[in-house]
């Protein structure tokens, strides 16, 4: 075919090239439909994947805030059955539904002058699953008692 006969062909809106165009727009219109439903999977993982980090984040402040202040206390004050009722802050029961504290006081040492402190918090993801627990353990010494 020359190329004078071609122009022609084309500006006559010859059968060869008739509906190319409609053929042109519906691919790109489904191309786009897939790039706009791989976004919007990306930004819905994406804002799980925050969720999740901010839970674990409070949980962890709320496990040093809680060891923090365990450690603050008096031996005396540091006994299992004193520790058994520790509330979690209004913070960490808003952000992590259905939040659970434990605390395990196990005396560590034959003299017993040291205990084991350790403070798990556990919670519900968004899904209804069980997270992943924060857990932190420290170890408590007896207090030197004061000289004459």
């Amino acid at each position: 075919m020359n190329m004078a006969r071609y122009k022609q062909d084309c500006r006559r809106g010859s059968p060869r090239r008739r509906g190319g165009a409609l053929f042109e727009v519906t691919i790109a219109t489904v191309l786009a439909a897939a790039v706009v439903t791989a976004l919007a999977q990306v930004a819905a993982l994406a804002a799980r994947e925050r969720r999740t980090i901010e839970q674990r984040t409070v949980a962890v402040w709320e496990a040093g805030n809680v060891m923090e202040e365990l450690l603050s206390r008096r031996w005396a004050d540091t006994a299992a059955e004193k520790l058994a009722a520790l509330p979690l802050s209004e913070t960490c029961r808003r952000i992590l539904p259905d939040a659970q504290l434990r605390v395990d006081v196990v005396a560590d040492g034959a003299a017993s002058d040291c205990r084991r402190i350790a403070v798990r918090i556990d919670w519900r993801n968004a899904a209804g699953q069980r997270g992943v627990p924060v857990q932190l353990v420290a170890w408590k010494y007896r207090d030197e008692e004061a000289g004459p």
